[in-house]
């Protein structure tokens, strides 16, 4: 079982679907998108769409505790 995306992933996965739609038919380059997603996460997007992302994640984490009441991270 996977752990729970936290609130980067799911905006980096809003992000690729994003690149996704609006370059459609071109070849996607994957490091690219990675480098253009943190540079706005961590310099472009304001607290709000950071705050956003922490409610998705929080409601990442409840839906896997309830899927999965057994799991616990082991690397």
């Amino acid at each position: 079982v996977k752990r729970p995306l936290n609130a980067f992933m799911l905006y980096r996965r809003t992000f690729q679907k994003m690149v996704s739609v609006f370059c459609k038919g071109e070849k996607e380059n994957h490091q690219e998108i990675s480098k253009a997603t943190g540079y706005c996460w961590r310099n472009l997007e304001p607290q709000k769409i950071h705050d956003i992302f922490e409610r998705l994640y929080a409601l990442e984490r409840q839906h896997h505790k309830l899927a999965h009441p057994e799991y616990k991270y082991d690397p």
